[in-house]
């Protein structure tokens, strides 16, 4: 599967007001009919006022249909952009390619991390290939809802995407995980590939599949 993950970065504040517009106006005049949503979330540590938006497809080529025809869409761009952009400060767009099956959690009331790495060049793929023979070690403590590989043509990046009970339930994990010397070992290999790595922990908005 595709995905495109939109990270909408907003005049403080406003990241409230985008989600409202995109979780009523929004959702009336996209529906899915150009992607399906898979996730919508607001940052809560991290880069903060950013909403950010998960939409899937089946291919790339579809994603860019998809997105040509939703830029054609004469109520998208009147009703819903025009209000989104006095809200906005930038967007970024990244397609990314899942190489672990996407799985959102079945309870509901969530807290979300999104993890993104910047492996060496050249690199992408072969740490994807690393944590995904490691991800049974991982799953111990609670797997990932789904891990990515930034597509063909795009940033050499990979990100993945934790779901969490609580604040205190993420430390947790965490904190046992890194205990494990199985996962000792994977983190030892880890480190040789990558070169930068950032986390934002989100909290779903109301309109988000996953909650």
């Amino acid at each position: 599967m595709i995905y495109e993950l939109n990270v909408f970065t907003c005049r403080p504040g406003g990241n409230q007001t985008l989600a409202q517009l995109d979780g009523t106006l929004g959702r009336e005049i996209r529906g899915d009919r150009f992607g399906t949503l898979a996730g919508c979330w607001l940052t809560e540590h991290g880069v903060l006022n950013r909403m950010m938006q998960l939409w899937s497809y089946d291919s790339v080529a579809e994603q860019a249909c998809l997105s040509r025809a939703l830029e054609q869409d004469g109520r998208w761009s009147s009703e819903f952009l025009e209000p989104a952009r006095e809200l906005l400060l930038r967007r970024e767009t990244k397609i990314l390619e899942s190489f672990l099956p996407f799985e959102a959690p079945k309870a509901a009331a969530h807290v979300y991390e999104y993890r993104a790495y910047r492996p060496r060049p050249g690199m992408a793929r072969a740490w994807c290939r690393l944590f995904a023979d490691a991800i049974p070690v991982r799953r111990r403590y609670g797997g990932p809802v789904c891990a990515w590989v930034e597509a063909a043509g795009h940033t050499d990046g990979v990100s993945h995407l934790w779901a969490y009970s609580s604040f205190d339930e993420r430390l947790e994990m965490r904190a046992r995980a890194a205990k494990d010397p199985e996962w000792q070992a994977f983190v030892k290999k880890s480190a040789t590939i990558l070169e930068e790595m950032t986390s934002t922990v989100m909290l779903p908005a109301g309109h988000s599949p996953c909650r």
